[in-house]
C-alpha cells in the first residue's frame, strides 16, 4: 500500500526473491556458470535457504564449479528439471501400450481367418443342392450362425480392449501436459513461472548475434506491508489485479511472466529501450490508479504502487548480465521510494548509482 493507517508513507522493504535473483545472476556470471535453467534454479535454491541440506553440501564443491558437480545436485534436489525421466516413463508406458495394439491386431487378424475357414467349409456344404438334406442345411446354419457370434464377441473384446488402451494413453498424454503445465505455469496468474521465463532469457543469446529485445523487471511496492496488514489472500488477490492490469496493457507477442511473488519479468521484441521505457510507465500509472475492487460489496480495498527496470539486450554481454542489469536499475527505482521506472545505462564515471556489487555465493550457503 502507498500510505499507512496514520497517513506516513512505508519505507520500501527489500525483496528477498529479487536480491537472490540478482546475486545469482551475478555470482554465475563471476563463476562463468552456464545460464542455464536447471543451473539458475539450483542456486536460486540455496540462496533461498529453505533447503538446509542442499546449501550445506553446495557450500563443499571446490571454489572451480564443475557442470558435473551441479548436475547431481541438479537430480537430487531439483528433480523436475531432470525430463529424462519422466519422457522415458512415458515412452515405456506408449510402447507396451502398441505392443498390446498389435496383439490385439494378430487375435483380430487370427479371429477373422477362423470365421473365414468357416464360412468357406459351410459354403462348400451348400455347394450341391441336391445333396443337402433339411438336417444338413439346419446343420450349417447352426454353424454359421455360432461362427458368426463367436467372432461378435470376439470383436467385442477386442474393441472393449482398444478402448481401454486410448484410455490409458490419453492418461498418459494428460500426465505430460499436466507436468509441462505444472513445471512452466505460475498456478496464481496462469502466467509463464521463474522457470519458463529462464528459459526464454537464453534465448535471448543463444545465437552468435544477441536477439534484439528490451528486458523489464516490475515489482509490487511495499508488498510485504500489504500482507502483514491484510493477509496473504488479499496480497495474492492484488497479485492477479497487477497481472490482469499488465495483460491489458501487453500485445500477445510481448513475453510476461511471474518471476517471483512480487515481481514480473517481461521480454519486448524489437522495440528499443526508450519506447519499452514509456510503456511500462504507462501502465504503472494504471495500477496506481486503478484500485482493487471487493467483489462482494463493490467497495475499493486499496491501490498498490510498482517500481520497474529496463535494460535493452545490446547493453548487455549475456543472460547473466541483462538480468544483473534490469534488476540494478529495478533496484534503484526502489530505492527512490518505489513507484518508478530506471533505464539501465552504461555508468559513468564516478557514478556507482547502477553499479552491481560483488556477491559470494560461499558466503550465503556457508
Amino acid at each position: 500500500m502507498t500510505s499507512n493507517s496514520s497517513g506516513r508513507p512505508q519505507s520500501p522493504r527489500t525483496n528477498p526473491a529479487s536480491n537472490a535473483m540478482a546475486k545469482v545472476a551475478a555470482f554465475m556470471q563471476r563463476m562463468n556458470i552456464e545460464c542455464t535453467p536447471a543451473n539458475f534454479e539450483l542456486l536460486f535454491a540455496v540462496v533461498g535457504g529453505q533447503n538446509d541440506e542442499l546449501r550445506s553440501e553446495f557450500s563443499k564443491l571446490d571454489r572451480n564449479i564443475r557442470q558435473h558437480d551441479l548436475d547431481i545436485l541438479i537430480r537430487k534436489h531439483i528433480p523436475h528439471h531432470v525430463e529424462d525421466d519422466v519422457a522415458s516413463e512415458s515412452i515405456d508406458t506408449v510402447g507396451d501400450e502398441l505392443n498390446k495394439f498389435m496383439d490385439l491386431v494378430k487375435s483380430e487378424s487370427s479371429s477373422l481367418e477362423k470365421f473365414d475357414k468357416v464360412l468357406q467349409q459351410q459354403t462348400k456344404t451348400l455347394a450341391d443342392p441336391a445333396n443337402v438334406s433339411p438336417e444338413k442345411l439346419k446343420s450349417t446354419l447352426s454353424n454359421i450362425t455360432a461362427a458368426t457370434a463367436q467372432k461378435m464377441e470376439e470383436g467385442r473384446k477386442i474393441k472393449e480392449a482398444v478402448s481401454e488402451q486410448v484410455q490409458r494413453l490419453d492418461v498418459v498424454a494428460s500426465e505430460l501436459n499436466n507436468f509441462k503445465q505444472q513445471k512452466f505455469t505460475d498456478p496464481l496468474t496462469g502466467l509463464p513461472n521463474r522457470r519458463a521465463f529462464n528459459k526464454e532469457m537464453l534465448a535471448i543469446y543463444a545465437n552468435e548475434q544477441p536477439k534484439a529485445c528490451t528486458m523489464v523487471m516490475i515489482e509490487i511496492d511495499a508488498f510485504a506491508h500489504v500482507k502483514d496488514n491484510l493477509g496473504p489472500l488479499i496480497a495474492d488477490k492484488f497479485v492477479v489485479h497487477v497481472s490482469n492490469i499488465i495483460k491489458e496493457s501487453c500485445s500477445a507477442k510481448d513475453y510476461l511472466a511471474r518471476a517471483s511473488d512480487t515481481q514480473f519479468a517481461f521480454i519486448f521484441d524489437s522495440i528499443s529501450e526508450k519506447t519499452v521505457e514509456g510503456l511500462v510507465n504507462k501502465f504503472r500509472h494504471s495500477i496506481a490508479k486503478t484500485p482493487l475492487m471487493n467483489a462482494t460489496n463493490g467497495k475499493p480495498i486499496g491501490n498498490v504502487t510498482i517500481s520497474g527496470g529496463v535494460c535493452g539486450s545490446n547493453t548487455a554481454s549475456g543472460t547473466g548480465d541483462i538480468l544483473a542489469k534490469t534488476e540494478a536499475a529495478l533496484e534503484l527505482s526502489k530505492k527512490k521510494k518505489g513507484n518508478q521506472v530506471t533505464l539501465y545505462q552504461e555508468r559513468k564515471s564516478g557514478d556507482s548509482s547502477l553499479e552491481r556489487n560483488a556477491w559470494s555465493l560461499y558466503n550465503e550457503a556457508g
